[in-house]
């Protein structure tokens, strides 16, 4: 079947009843790890430069994401496993989206289990409240207010862009082109005012639903007035827009602002984790990191 529209809306139907079923708000983002584990979904992290994800439908289930893609890469490529745990489908094997999209015909399969990732991870409804809480305007926003969504949804900055033209159908093509002139890297130069090899994470007081999930090495940019409980993250420097903090170790931590109560959990991965996902925070007093001061 080469129904586009029909598995799109059947995707769209699956992602929402996922979320409902797991009592994910519509109006909050999901972490795919967390749903993974309470669906019973092995989640294992491997270190291979080629792959996208594998997803064996055996007992329990199992989805293997690449340890080396970036880490929006990953959450796309474990939404799309569960897409397909979802779906009843078979074992599949992905190799690199873009020669997957290149060298092969259409797949009803992959479609649905894209198709579903995209929903389960920016419905409408979470994309719209993302950017109405921050008092942000898709049509006219800057890029950076832009990169803020999709640092809080957990997507990729041209994901996002992508989904809202292609699925959603709540941005004009013209309008994606401009944003699109703008890389990840080039707004992260722009706002720090150097190039890092490090993500750079824009968390502000509109950030609910799930935990700060970075890696080592990892820059937070907070408001001022933030500040930071536990041992994972450390204050870097004063930024002309808040407050820069570090992820120096593996571990859980908070953050959280005592001027008007609100808080946010902190999780910190290893690096590159290889290993069962579910010990990726896991700390270890012997961790010997670069980032410590």
């Amino acid at each position: 079947m080469n129904n586009r529209p029909q598995l799109a809306r059947q995707a769209l139907e699956a992602a929402l009843k996922t979320r409902q079923k797991y009592k994910i708000q519509l109006l909050e983002p999901v972490n795919v790890y967390d749903l993974a584990q309470k669906m019973g979904i092995e989640v294992w992290f491997l270190d291979a430069p080629s792959l996208e994800e594998i997803y064996f439908k055996t007992v329990p289930r199992t989805i293997i994401v690449s340890a080396l893609r970036p880490p929006v890469r990953q959450t796309y490529n474990c939404a799309h496993g569960i897409g397909h745990s979802v779906f009843n489908h078979g074992d599949k094997i992905n190799e690199l989206m873009d020669e997957i999209r290149q060298s092969k015909q259409f797949d009803p399969e992959e479609f649905l289990a894209d198709t579903f990732a995209g929903f389960l991870l920016m419905p409408k409804t979470c994309v719209d409240s993302g950017f109405a809480s921050r008092g942000i305007d898709p049509a006219s926003c800057s890029e950076f207010d832009f990169y803020s969504v999709s640092c809080w949804l957990g997507v990729g900055y041209s994901t996002l862009i992508d989904h809202m033209v292609r699925s959603l159908r709540t941005m004009k093509a013209e309008r994606a082109k401009k944003l699109s002139k703008f890389t990840p890297k080039q707004i992260r130069t722009a706002i720090l005012h150097e190039e890092i090899t490090e993500d750079l994470i824009i968390v502000d007081t509109n950030w609910i639903g799930r935990a700060i999930d970075v890696q080592v090495g990892d820059l937070i940019l907070m408001p001022r007035g933030v500040e930071a409980e536990g041992q994972c993250v450390a204050f870097h420097k004063a930024h002309e827009n808040g407050l820069l903090f570090r992820a120096t170790i593996p571990g859980m931590g908070r953050f959280f602002d005592m001027n008007n109560g609100w808080a946010s959990y902190v999780r910190v991965a290893r690096r590159n984790f290889v290993g069962r996902t579910i010990f990726r925070h896991e700390e270890d007093p012997d961790y010997e990191s670069t980032y410590l001061h």
